[in-house]
């Protein structure tokens, strides 16, 4: 059990350091403006990462960890400050969903594989099933045969 958490954990800290050497280069290459993004997610995905190894660790340490005699408490207390600090996670997600979203619109217009990728993904084949019976439905409908019966009228009629 404690093999396992140390590995999530350092899943997690390689996963971090490499959004974050991605974003140092997108930065040095493009700007810091054309790097938002990234460094929305690294404003995230650091402080997230650094509390959850902190709390592991603590529970692997039991009441050690919550103890003075390890910096445990005081390095998780830092990194929950920082969390506070930076602004509420929920600010930067917002960013990253609207520059995210902006980033697939700008792309859905201008590459035409795109806009064929966009429409199969927003194809349902259950729904398109039914909206085909459904329509079918419609024409058998009581409502949709009064045209036909005054059609009939008509000719009988002359």
């Amino acid at each position: 059990l404690v093999r396992a958490a140390v590995a999530e954990c350092r899943l997690q800290i390689e996963q971090t350091r490499l959004l974050v050497l991605s974003t140092a280069a997108a930065m040095d290459r493009h700007g810091s403006k054309a790097a938002r993004q990234l460094i929305a997610m690294c404003k995230v995905a650091a402080p997230r990462m650094g509390c959850h190894v902190a709390d592991v660790a603590m529970q692997v340490f039991g009441g050690a960890g919550v103890s003075q005699d390890t910096p445990l408490a005081h390095a998780y207390a830092s990194l929950r400050t920082l969390r506070i600090a930076d602004g509420p996670d929920e600010v930067h997600l917002l960013q990253i969903g609207r520059l995210e979203l902006s980033r697939l619109r700008r792309t859905r217009d201008t590459d035409p594989l795109a806009r064929v990728q966009s429409a199969c993904d927003a194809f349902d084949p259950a729904t398109y099933g039914s909206e085909r019976r459904h329509s079918e439905d419609v024409s058998t409908d009581a409502h949709a045969s009064e045209p036909r019966q005054a059609k009939r009228e008509v000719r009988s009629k002359l």
